[in-house]
């Protein structure tokens, strides 16, 4: 699981009123799928915290994506998730971010997936692209330089990420040591 807590919009972004942005990689994708969230004891303490954390459940917040790497340097800090309503425009920036020289370092295309994790998903973009970098000039100058190229995403939302392990390899190397 890794959250990314939201920074000040790019020069190239407008501001919204997101505070974070959260990825969990799934070993199956039916996980959950057809299954109210709150009917498996896990899934209740989970709709319980997030109720208390956020303005609402997660799940129709959530995204089921196909990630493509294009560019990776995985000594990135900072990532600009953008948000496309077309695929094509989100195909085209993804190409745009991986073939510009110095920055940024990482960048990931991802297509949204037809299965949402929810019947009613608030969100509808169709393809989200990662463009990561070490420090927050060289991102916002390579998010300015996107601009310049045609990049227009229906959203911006730029982060500082922390890896976080739920229940994950560490608690379970924990328990062997």
């Amino acid at each position: 699981y890794l959250h990314a807590d939201v920074l000040p919009p790019s020069p190239a972004g407008r501001t919204h009123e997101f505070d974070g942005v959260g990825v969990v990689w799934l070993a199956e994708l039916n996980a959950g799928a057809d299954t109210p969230q709150d009917s498996t004891n896990d899934g209740a303490i989970l709709l319980k915290d997030e109720l208390e954390a956020f303005d609402g459940p997660v799940l129709p917040r959530a995204f089921i994506v196909e990630e493509k790497v294009l560019k990776s340097n995985n000594a990135a800090d900072v990532t600009a998730y953008l948000f496309f309503d077309n695929v094509d425009d989100a195909d085209r920036a993804a190409t745009v971010f991986a073939n510009l020289s110095k920055t940024p370092d990482r960048v990931v295309m991802n297509h949204v997936s037809d299965h949402a994790p929810c019947p009613n998903p608030i969100y509808r973009y169709k393809g989200i692209v990662e463009a990561s970098s070490r420090n927050r000039k060289d991102l916002d100058a390579a998010l300015v330089a996107g601009q310049l190229e045609g990049v227009k995403p229906a959203l911006e939302v730029v982060t500082r990420e922390c890896l976080l392990w739920d229940n994950g390899p560490v608690q379970q190397a924990a328990k062997i040591a």
